[in-house]
Order: C-alpha cells, then sequence, then structure tokens
C-alpha cells in the first residue's frame, strides 16, 4: 500500500496504455507550465505549447528563462525515471 505503491501502480499503468500524461499532470508545475506529453512508439515526447502566461519579455515575445529551464528539468527527470 502507500503512496510509493500507488505511484509505481501509475507508472505501470503508463507504461502498459503509452500514456504518460496522468504522471506528468500530478505535478502542479508541469500543470500551469501547461507541460504536454506524447508517446510515438517507443519515444516520448514532451511540448511546451504556446502560452501567454509562460512569456517573459512581450516585447519580443520570448519565452521567460524560468519556463524553459523547469521544462527542461521536468523532461530530463521523466526520461532519466521512465
Amino acid at each position: 500500500g502507500g503512496m510509493m505503491q500507488q505511484l509505481l501502480d501509475l507508472v505501470r499503468q503508463a507504461h502498459d496504455s503509452g500514456n504518460y500524461q496522468p504522471l506528468v499532470d500530478l505535478i502542479p508545475y508541469a500543470r500551469v507550465l501547461g507541460v504536454q506529453c506524447e508517446c510515438y512508439g517507443e519515444e516520448i515526447i514532451f511540448r511546451l505549447p504556446a502560452n501567454p502566461d509562460n512569456i517573459g519579455n512581450p516585447t519580443i515575445p520570448a519565452i521567460h528563462g524560468g519556463v524553459i529551464a523547469s521544462f527542461m528539468e521536468l523532461t530530463a527527470l521523466f526520461q532519466l525515471t521512465l
């Protein structure tokens, strides 16, 4: 039982179904950023769709550096964990 077992069960379900989005959605900041996860065969692809809330400099407009860094950290964590 416990939370660790629940997490392992979710990972197993994601592997079985090829749908990793529920795991991404467990991370509140990933939901705020709008991180999406799609599976293409053996490849897991993470996307950061256009979102005006993620813009740091509206003049350019440029994605905020913290958003980019967080996206990179989240995707690296998932790639290494899964």
